[in-house]
C-alpha cells in the first residue's frame, strides 16, 4: 500500500509524534509502506515498514479504537563499505526510540553505528567508555549527523540528519 491509503487511518497516531526530539526525520509524504501485524505478542500489535534510505519501522499497540504509537527505528546507510561475517556491506547508523521495551529493544533512545570506524562502533562487554558520537566526528557531518549534543550518552539536542 502507499501512504495516504485509507487502510492506514487507524495508524494516524504516527503523525502526532515530534520526531526531531528523538533524531528522526519526518515521515515521507509519499511512497510504499508495508504492514505487519502480530499474533500472540504482548509488547506490540503492528508495525509499518518504510523502505529507502533511511528505512523506518514504526511500532504500534491497539487500544481498542486505534493503533497507538510505541516507537520507531530509522536506519541510515552510509557511503563506506566494510567486511562483516555476512559479507561486504555499507556502514549504517540505527536510531531507535521506544516509550517502553518493544521487540527486543530497550525503552528510551538508542543510537548505534555499524561500520569500519572503530571509534564509533559499540563494543559489547567493553571496559573502556562507549563511543561519544558528538566528540568523535559524527556531529561534524562525518556520519551524517549535525547539531548534536552528547549523542553517545543517549541525548540529542536539535538533531539534523543529512544524506549520509
Amino acid at each position: 500500500m502507499n501512504l495516504g491509503d485509507p487502510a492506514l487511518e487507524p495508524f494516524a497516531s504516527m503523525y502526532s509524534v515530534e520526531r526531531s526530539q528523538y533524531g528522526f526525520t519526518p515521515i515521507p509524504k509519499t511512497g510504499p509502506v508495508s504492514l505487519s501485524r502480530t499474533i500472540f505478542r504482548d509488547d506490540y500489535d503492528a508495525m509499518l515498514h518504510f523502505r529507502g534510505n533511511p528505512s523506518r519501522t514504526i511500532t504500534f499497540r491497539w487500544d481498542g479504537k486505534a493503533y497507538q504509537w510505541l516507537g520507531e527505528q530509522e536506519i541510515f546507510e552510509g557511503p563506506r563499505m566494510w567486511d562483516t561475517s555476512d559479507g561486504r556491506r555499507h556502514e549504517w547508523i540505527t536510531i531507535t526510540f521506544y516509550k517502553e521495551a518493544v521487540n527486543h529493544n530497550f525503552q528510551g533512545l538508542g543510537i548505534l553505528y555499524f561500520g569500519p570506524d572503530e571509534e564509533l562502533r559499540w563494543r559489547p562487554n567493553a571496559t573502556e567508555p562507549q563511543p561519544d558520537f558528538a566528540r568523535s566526528g559524527a556531529a561534524t557531518g562525518k556520519m551524517g549527523l549535525s547539531q548534536t549534543s552528547a549523542l553517545g550518552h543517549g541525548r540529542i539536542s536539535e538533531p539534523q540528519l543529512r544524506d549520509f
